[in-house]
């Protein structure tokens, strides 16, 4: 058997996480390889992933809405040199995505041919899946959709998202004053999100913390913080972020996949800064309403107050570091490669199946309110009357 892991179209955390899945794979002598899905040289795809940038950069406000569209998706699709991509997949039999573009594009050309196995990796803390298509064949993720189909809840998994060996969670929630009171910021491997405004706001508390800041791929943003923030640590694109983690007691970033699960696991607490992309607010609110970490809707007084007192507050600090194990599944590189291997899993609708039992052998006359909620919450949950 092999396994074919694919990303995105530059090393990001898409890339950070497949990277993780090889390891394991690896590690039980599977053969499996990572790829990138968009390098083939496509004039159309270069100029559609410049607009993106450009896009995200300004802020275009239809953007973010136009990405799931059918004939966004459908436009992507014919963008691509459909013989070339399916000679890049022809001898593998398993394909694992961790990007969701690069998974419908994947089910869109193999809509008629069964003979490979598709694997979606949500990568992110939005819910999942971000795409349905028939030719799926599994999907995995943290947070489940709850309005969903029954035939695509048997293929969804909850595994948790991915993260690399060197990343595993300690058995016990670190202390906040074992580290220094030093903070990180980062947005994205190529440095956007709002970084000035990040160090603005920051510099209205009139804190002791030391600071550094990771730029990315973004030289002018590298160059600029060098000439203005001198007291500043900022660092270009690097692959030891693990040491830069480690040191920090704060984190402030989007609310992505990668970057938070490696974080929160060398005992970092995340601030989830401004975004106006719906699946970074999304995963930035399923996060804080977990105690994760602090959301920063917008840079105002409240948040800076809210801010403050989390600097400030050791017993705020030590309870969000021991809500993050409820989000760390140190397995869940294991459970993909389960599924890989054919063993048997656990689905959403196993689960679904097993709670309706469970309230079916309830015999009473007149149901208590408890007894209501669990069916409500199950029909809820599964999308179904």
């Amino acid at each position: 058997m092999k396994i074919l892991i694919l990303y995105g179209y530059f090393p990001n955390g898409h890339y950070s996480i497949s990277t993780s899945l090889y390891e394991e794979f690896s590690s039980r002598s599977l053969s499996a390889k990572v790829e990138t899905f968009w390098h083939i040289n496509n004039k159309n795809l270069q100029n559609f992933f410049a607009f993106s940038q450009y896009a995200l950069k300004k802020k275009i406000s239809f953007y973010p809405s136009m990405f799931g569209q059918d004939q966004t998706l459908k436009a992507l699709c014919h963008m691509l040199p459909k013989e070339k991509i399916l000679e890049l997949i022809s001898d593998y039999d398993v394909l694992v995505s961790t990007h969701p573009y690069t998974s419908y594009v994947l089910a869109d050309f193999l809509e008629n041919d069964n003979s490979k196995i598709i694997i979606d990796v949500h990568t992110n803390f939005s819910e999942f899946p971000v795409f349905i298509h028939d030719r799926i064949n599994y999907h995995t993720g943290l947070f489940a959709k709850r309005e969903i189909d029954a035939d695509t809840m048997k293929k969804m998994i909850l595994t948790g998202i991915p993260i690399n060996s060197k990343y595993k969670h300690s058995t016990t929630p670190k202390s906040s004053n074992a580290k220094k009171k030093e903070i990180l910021i980062m947005n994205g491997s190529d440095g956007l999100g709002g970084i000035t405004d990040t160090i603005v706001f920051l510099q209205q508390l009139h804190h002791s913390y030391d600071i550094s800041v990771a730029c990315g791929k973004n030289k002018k943003l590298l160059h600029y913080l060098q000439l203005h923030y001198p007291s500043i640590n900022a660092f270009s694109y690097t692959s030891v972020m693990e040491e830069f983690y480690r040191k920090a007691k704060f984190v402030f970033t989007k609310a992505s996949g990668s970057s938070v699960i490696e974080a929160i696991s060398c005992g970092c607490i995340p601030i989830f800064t401004p975004t106006y992309l719906p699946w970074e607010i999304e995963a930035a609110r399923n996060l804080s309403s977990m105690g994760v970490g602090l959301y920063l809707p917008e840079f105002n007084s409240l948040h800076l107050q809210r801010l403050k007192i989390l600097l400030d507050t050791e017993a705020f600090q030590k309870l969000m570091l021991q809500a993050q194990f409820e989000i760390v599944n140190t397995d869940a590189t294991s459970k993909i490669a389960d599924i890989v291997e054919g063993k048997k899993i656990t689905s959403l609708s196993d689960n679904y199946d097993l709670a309706q039992e469970f309230v079916s052998s309830i015999d009473i006359s007149e149901p208590s309110p408890i007894t209501n909620i669990l069916v409500n919450g199950i029909k809820k949950w599964g999308g179904v009357d």
